[in-house]
């Protein structure tokens, strides 16, 4: 599985869903929340992976399209220099006294 985009990631789920799909064999996840995903364009992109076996070709294509339909995840995606300058402006102004 790959990401759709840069960012955090927030929250994924339903490795266990897709574990019990009959004709799984293994699912593993390669992130954990709070993970910052930069895509590199190659293989290590992936956040998890689905291996399935059954007699025919089009079943194991079955089998993998429905247990990857059962994990999902979010990524916030990272701020935008100006939205970060904007952040950092703000929070330097937190915990500041003025003298009236």
């Amino acid at each position: 599985l790959l990401p759709d985009r840069d960012g955090i990631l927030d929250w994924i789920s339903g490795d266990g869903r897709a574990a019990a799909v009959s004709g799984v064999a293994e699912v593993k996840l390669f992130v954990e929340p709070k993970t910052p995903i930069v895509r590199k364009g190659d293989y290590r992109d992936k956040i998890a992976y689905v291996v399935a076996a059954s007699p025919s070709h089009a079943q194991t294509a079955a089998i993998l399209q429905r247990a990857v339909d059962l994990i999902d995840w979010s990524i916030t995606p990272f701020p935008t220099l100006g939205e970060q300058e904007q952040f950092d402006l703000n929070s330097s102004r937190v915990g500041q006294g003025v003298d009236l």
